[in-house]
């Protein structure tokens, strides 16, 4: 891609992210949590049962901070982590039910909002749009 196109993309995408973010401040998902948490349980949802040093690097964030982050959405039931005996960072993560139901609240106005966004396209831009999106994501994977 040329680094006009890039440009081009980035200055697409920026609104459209500010329509979602708007979208999403006008519901109430419970628990209330931080940016970086959503980031977090998305990211342990994403992942196979990531340890701690894989949301660290996933979310660029130092081990310290990412065990803050963690630990917090253990405690709040978010998220499980199987102990190790020996090192308590080397017990892998799982996202609980609970923090499951919440993702699937968000999922499900992340939805929402883009339906309203793309319903006046014509069903095969749409179709397009998710293909390109998914290979996208798969090819920065």
């Amino acid at each position: 891609m040329s680094n006009r196109d890039a440009r081009r993309l980035a200055e697409a995408l920026v609104p459209i992210a500010r329509l979602m973010r708007r979208h999403m401040h006008t519901k109430t998902i419970k628990p209330a949590l931080s940016h970086m948490e959503w980031h977090a349980l998305s990211a342990v949802w994403e992942a196979d049962r990531p340890l701690l040093r894989d949301i660290s690097r996933s979310l660029s964030l130092t081990p310290s901070s990412a065990s803050v982050l963690v630990n917090g959405l253990v405690k709040r039931g978010l998220l499980s982590r199987a102990l190790d005996p020996k090192d308590r960072r080397a017990g892998p993560l799982s996202i609980t039910a609970k923090g499951r139901a919440v993702l699937e609240q968000k999922f499900e106005y992340m939805a929402e909002g883009l339906h309203i966004m793309t319903k006046t396209m014509p069903a095969r831009d749409r179709e397009n749009l998710i293909r390109l999106l998914v290979s996208l994501t798969k090819s920065v994977a």
